[in-house]
């Protein structure tokens, strides 16, 4: 009996990689309690919250200028929608 031979997998084809938007802006950034500094503004990348000592959750909601693109990530401990 001879021992099967091993063939390599055929190369797979990844699908090309869709082009990412160059434009990171944002189009909206609202908080669900509570202020942003300085106000929103497409340019801008940093704010602090300012919310009352009885708040202990907030919602950021954000939603981006161009179509394609992504939001990656928010800091601190919050949810984005």
């Amino acid at each position: 009996m001879t021992p099967p031979v091993d063939t390599p997998d055929p190369p797979v084809d990844n699908p090309p990689e869709e082009p990412k938007s160059a434009d990171n802006s944002l189009s909206k950034l609202k908080l669900s309690s509570g202020t942003l500094s300085p106000g929103f503004k497409y340019n801008v990348t940093k704010y602090t919250a300012t919310v009352g000592y009885d708040v202990t959750k907030i919602i950021v909601s954000a939603e981006t200028s161009h179509e394609k693109a992504v939001i990656e990530s928010v800091t601190g401990n919050g949810t984005v929608n």
